[in-house]
């Protein structure tokens, strides 16, 4: 998928996730679609949440998912790293 982040006003404007994509890796994989739509749709969420086109190294938020993770499906490499998390938090609080 990709997100649009206004690199001015670091505003997410829109995510997209594509299907035929999920399809393909989920069946390569053997990991449920329904899984992997909502991990990619966090991914492409968190983007436009953080305002940042960038990715980070190592969480959801990740630039990129090998076979072997996904399968593999360690809990830490689904979730926002600390940092993201710590950002994701003062988006929320912060005025």
């Amino acid at each position: 998928g990709f997100a649009v982040v206004d690199p001015d006003t670091h505003a997410g404007k829109m995510a997209t996730v594509f299907h035929d994509q999920v399809e393909s890796v989920a069946r390569r994989t053997g990991v449920a679609r329904s899984e992997l739509l909502g991990r990619a749709l966090a991914h492409e969420v968190g983007h436009l949440l953080l305002g940042v086109r960038g990715h980070s190294r190592s969480g959801i938020m990740r630039a990129v998912w090998t076979d072997d993770e996904l399968t593999r499906d360690r809990p830490d490499d689904w979730m926002f790293a600390p940092v993201d998390s710590q950002r994701l938090q003062q988006v929320f609080i912060e005025p």
